[in-house]
């Protein structure tokens, strides 16, 4: 699993650093300000479903998992990410992908 770094937005140049989905999954560290940037680049391609694993209960029954499905060719700004629904015991929010080719997916932890 990749964990990636969220970086702060400035107001100066600041061009979005991607980096390529992994196969094994994708995480970061959540403190509920995060913003998640999937960028699907083939847009020949086919879609591809992210799922995001929830871990809060409602009754003592589990919340399904987030899913999301990434178009060919299209780029989506997701979250923030509530801590009590989507952080795992290591306070991070777990990506996990349908298929890897032509995805890449970048962080950001607005102030």
């Amino acid at each position: 699993m990749a964990t990636h770094t969220p970086v702060a937005p400035l107001r100066a140049a600041n061009p979005i650093t991607f980096a390529a989905a992994d196969a094994i999954g994708d995480d970061f560290v959540n403190t509920g300000k995060e913003l998640a940037v999937v960028e699907h680049t083939n847009p020949a391609g086919s879609p591809v479903t992210l799922t995001v694993t929830t871990t809060a209960t409602v009754d003592t029954e589990a919340v399904a998992d987030k899913i999301i499905v990434i178009g060919v060719g299209e780029t989506h700004i997701l979250g923030p990410w509530p801590q009590q629904w989507y952080n795992d015991a290591n306070a991070k929010v777990q990506f996990a992908w349908s298929a890897v080719a032509d995805m890449q997916l970048a962080t950001i932890k607005p102030s």
